[in-house]
């Protein structure tokens, strides 16, 4: 599988090698992942195919931990290691956001983003996806979010809040908005979800800044569409909604849900 990388972009080539010492692994014995991305489960499925092993996704909405095997295994739902928490506290003056509670996880226990998955928020009820292995870890250290006390349970699978929205999970601490753009060009959508310049938004992107689904963009007049997920480094996301018609000046009328860390100017 040496020459896999080359169908690939060259910026993935470090995350195929890593699948393919992964498939190489799995020739006689399953092997586990960390909490992979869409696109990332898109490049393993197809490598995954290429050698003739069987791919197997985790419960979760948009992270997911991957098991590849040989194809005589028999996948069970232990095989992931996986475990949903629900962050309890009281919410009646104050609601907890995705950013200050993935915030705290990672920097009270110091592990990496890798290790978790999908936390889903709603209303006063937030959850999180875990590696089992880690959760001994979590209820010691995490004891406050955002200077509010809470506890953590342990969950069953079946029991996790439904986040998704289309093709990638919305936060539900999220902002609808509506924008006018003069094209589906990605600099211009940046540009008026964010009420910044053009240029400025440009820079961004050549300044390698912003994903689309998780793939690194480097094209300033690339198109996007309804479904489309935007990840602006330092910012946070703007998923594409409906295409709700142009106005009399022809500028599109879009529906986006805006999921940021926090405001910059």
């Amino acid at each position: 599988m040496a020459d896999a990388a080359y169908s690939f972009r060259p910026e993935e080539r470090a995350f195929v090698s890593r699948c393919e010492d992964w498939l190489f692994q799995a020739q006689d014995r399953p092997i586990l992942t960390y909490f992979l991305n869409p696109h990332e489960r898109d490049v393993l499925r197809a490598l995954a195919a290429r050698a003739s092993l069987t791919f197997f996704e985790s419960a979760g909405e948009e992270y997911k931990r991957v098991l590849v095997s040989p194809s005589f295994y028999r996948v069970d739902d232990a095989d992931f290691e996986l475990l949903l928490l629900e962050v309890s506290y009281n919410a009646k003056f104050k609601q907890l956001t995705h950013v200050q509670i993935l915030g705290t996880f990672l920097g009270e226990t110091g592990v990496r983003r890798e290790e978790i998955g999908d936390i889903l928020v709603s209303g006063g009820t937030a959850q999180i996806y875990v590696s089992r292995r880690l959760v001994s870890a979590f209820e010691q250290q995490i004891t406050r979010i955002a200077r509010l006390p809470v506890s953590l349970q342990e969950l069953p699978l079946n029991g996790a809040l439904s986040a998704s929205n289309g093709s990638f999970s919305v936060r539900a601490d999220s902002t609808q908005k509506i924008i006018l753009a003069s094209s589906l060009r990605l600099d211009k959508i940046i540009a008026a979800a964010l009420t910044i310049s053009r240029n400025f938004a440009g820079n961004m992107i050549q300044s390698e800044q912003v994903k689309v689904n998780y793939t690194l963009a480097d094209k300033n007049d690339a198109l996007l569409k309804t479904g489309d997920l935007i990840s602006i480094r330092g910012y946070g996301r703007i998923k594409i909604g409906a295409v709700l018609g142009q106005t009399k000046k022809q500028k599109f009328k879009l529906e986006i849900s805006l999921m940021m860390n926090q405001k910059k100017r």
